[in-house]
């Protein structure tokens, strides 16, 4: 009785432990500028690339949480002819 106690036990600690391997972090970066007023005003595209990025011996939790796709922009400033500079960004991202 002892061995199947103890059988169950192990086989049970096992079920919750993590598989440590290499996992694959594919990222497709795109982007936009905007410029706002002046004669340069309009939306143009930026060029979009393509990322991959090992993470050696990691748990499936783990490399959720460091494969994220992000998204924002932020201001750039000014063109020098009365416009507004914004740079728009997406990393999106998938874990192979």
């Amino acid at each position: 009785m002892k061995k199947i106690t103890l059988f169950a036990l192990l086989a049970l600690g096992l079920s919750f432990a993590s598989c440590k391997k290499d996992r694959t972090c594919t990222c497709t970066s795109s982007g936009t500028t905007v410029i706002t007023g002046g004669p340069n005003a309009g939306t143009y595209p930026g060029t979009s690339s393509v990322q991959t990025t090992t993470l050696k011996e990691v748990n499936g939790k783990s490399a959720r949480a460091n494969c994220l796709t992000v998204e924002g922009s932020y201001p750039l400033g000014s063109d020098g002819q009365g416009g507004s500079i914004t740079v728009n960004f997406k990393d999106d991202c998938t874990l192979d």
